[in-house]
């Protein structure tokens, strides 16, 4: 039988069987590149060379050198004669965008079969250059007004303290648009205790006049805004915030409020006083005119799906809606525009209105 040794770390290793190989190169462990040496062989050569090994390694090449392979194996790092490691893939790429380790440093893993300068794999460089185009300024969207701008580092502190969400918009001069948090690299960051909170396991408390209510599940406060039994500037508390918050300043149901005005919106309204008769009227329409006096909420208004004159108070929808209404028209029109430099705060740090 056959048997073949390897390279691990500059280290002979084996003796292995050619069914030993299929089996460490189906796990990542065992890649084309990887150095192999049999009795008979004048010197050690990658296994894509050997023609004993190409069948049972398959076609392994461009797959082998792909992120979910390189996320399978651990990696070594080589600098100023300092060894670091076992890390995992996503902790290399990290180090390497914050400028930690150089382009000539030296890697090594078993994808790679041998010790590699970063700057020779392809995966890695690419990491670098896009972290380099994204630059170091970042600004944060809260309640329709721009901070900044924040260095990696104190966007990645701002969220390990919870004084950011998942859900907050980041922008850079590089990216050109506002980006949720969770769908950026910075989701990487984001704490346990968090991530619960976007994972519906948070036990809540409703005040009720000058009676609190609960708990109840994240599912069953969804349900309730749903219904309109809880309304945007109702509070609620829970044990991971410890403090009451405005349900429309708490992003976890926000993200419902702006459901319910968009297809408020789409109802068109129509208000009318005495006999007259005017409209139709956007939901920001009807919140402009009650912030000048025009309209109130016990003025009457009408739209198909109600089919029927109703004052302002008696409608939840449209009352949820007129609520977070500045809000959303605000974000709306600042999630594909620079930041307003003038209103940029350095201080911000993420705190919310609290009873």
């Amino acid at each position: 039988m056959q048997t073949w040794y390897i390279l691990v770390e500059e280290r002979k290793d084996g003796p292995y069987s050619k069914e030993d190989i299929e089996k460490y190169a189906a796990g990542g462990r065992f890649s084309p590149e990887t150095m192999v040496w049999q009795k008979g062989m004048a010197k050690w050569k990658p296994a894509k060379e050997v023609f004993e090994l190409v069948s049972t390694i398959g076609s392994i090449t461009d797959q082998e050198h792909s992120e979910t392979h390189f996320n399978n194996v651990v990696w070594y790092i080589k600098s100023s004669s300092r060894k670091i490691g076992p890390i995992k893939y996503a902790e290399l790429k990290k180090r390497i965008a914050t400028g930690e380790y150089k382009k000539n440093d030296l890697i090594y893993s078993s994808a790679l079969g041998r010790w590699t300068p970063i700057s020779a794999v392809e995966e890695l460089r690419q990491s670098d250059s896009d972290h380099k185009a994204e630059g170091k300024k970042w600004y944060l969207n809260y309640k329709g007004d721009s901070f900044g701008p924040y260095t990696e580092t104190n966007l990645i502190s701002l969220l390990k303290q919870g004084k950011v969400t998942p859900t907050n918009k980041i922008w850079n001069e590089a990216k050109k648009k506002w980006l949720c948090i969770q769908n950026t690299k910075f989701a990487q960051f984001i704490p346990d205790s968090l991530k619960k909170r976007w994972e519906g396991l948070e036990n809540w408390y409703y005040m009720r006049g000058t009676q609190k209510l609960g708990p109840f599940s994240t599912k069953a406060i969804i349900s309730s805004i749903k219904s309109g039994t809880i309304q945007p500037k109702d509070r609620l508390w829970s044990d991971q915030r410890n403090k009451w918050q405005k349900v429309a300043e708490i992003d976890t149901f926000f993200r419902l409020f702006e459901k319910i005005y968009k297809d408020t919106d789409a109802e068109l309204w129509y208000t009318k006083d005495n006999d007259n008769i005017s409209g139709p009227y956007s939901v920001y329409d009807l919140r402009q005119r009650i912030q000048s006096g025009s309209l109130t909420f016990n003025s009457l208004v009408f739209s198909k799906k109600s089919g029927k004159w109703e004052r302002i108070n008696s409608i939840k929808r449209l009352k949820a809606a007129l609520f977070v209404a500045s809000k959303i028209h605000n974000n709306n029109n600042s999630t594909s525009s620079p930041p307003r430099r003038s209103e940029l705060n350095k201080n911000y740090d993420g705190d919310e209105d609290t009873r």
